[in-house]
């Protein structure tokens, strides 16, 4: 559908991310902070560039957002909650890593992400080997540092290889009493457009019936809904807002974090 008027101020926020993103210090790990630590303890998988991996990514998503609704002047019925999707998967798993206990938990936690990743990786290229009727590249070293990681810190790898649920992970972007429904609810909703399920077609998309419609069957031309689309966004840059306040307080040391909020 053509953007009929999704507030302007929600692509300024789009934008002020962005920007962020492109600063030189806009992610810049300092020595003294509860994030410096954490990196020292994971090298070479440092939790802070984790958390910078995974705002990346969802700032990113949300720029294509803005990109389609404001540049290229239109909304897709399906697509912009595919794209929500992605930078709400990518909040949490920020949010996740920061939520952390302790500097172990942390540490745990970017090991279960590098490890999962390391189990895609092998998959893929065992695929892409076969397709290219090639041997596949071993990926055993890469398991092995995530093992000297691991070791350093205390930690099994059967720990390692248990990672938590994607549930536990979205609920981190709680942010008050009962909120952790809201951004799960937020993250199923959108999950479900991806997957092409038709249960929140009725409930957020706008449906006008066709004239082909019969007494049995109702043709129906579906589009996006603003009154839908806009609070989910909205939510989803509240999301934002807290997972970086959350990252400059724990980037800088503790004296100094008061000046990043």
């Amino acid at each position: 559908m053509k953007d009929r008027g999704m507030p302007r101020a929600l692509f300024d926020q789009i934008e002020h991310l962005t920007r962020r993103r492109e600063a030189d210090d806009g992610y810049t790990v300092h020595p003294g902070s509860v994030l410096f630590a954490a990196n020292a303890a994971s090298t070479p998988y440092e939790v802070g560039h984790g958390v910078h991996r995974h705002l990346d990514i969802a700032i990113d998503h949300l720029m294509a957002i803005k990109l389609l609704a404001v540049d290229a002047g239109t909304i897709p019925t399906y697509g912009a909650f595919t794209l929500l999707r992605a930078a709400v998967e990518n909040f949490a798993s920020a949010m996740w890593l920061l939520r952390g206990e302790d500097t172990k938990e942390r540490v745990l936690r970017e090991l279960q992400f590098q490890a999962a990743n390391l189990k895609a990786l092998t998959i893929a290229e065992a695929l892409a080997a076969a397709a290219q009727q090639r041997s596949a590249t071993d990926v055993d070293g890469r398991l092995d540092l995530i093992r000297q990681v691991a070791g350093r810190n205390g930690l099994t790898m059967r720990a390692v290889e248990r990672r938590a649920d994607w549930r536990r992970i979205v609920q981190s972007l709680g942010f008050g009493a009962g909120t952790e429904a809201t951004a799960e609810f937020l993250w199923k909703t959108c999950s479900a457009f991806a997957h092409g399920d038709p249960w929140p077609s009725r409930t957020f998309l706008d449906h006008e019936e066709l004239p082909t419609s019969t007494d049995t069957v109702v043709e129906l031309r579906v589009t996006a809904s603003l009154p839908s689309l806009t609070p989910m966004l909205q939510l989803a840059l509240s999301m934002a807002d807290l997972v970086l306040r959350t990252f400059d307080a724990m980037r800088v040391p503790a004296r100094d974090s008061a000046a990043t909020r």
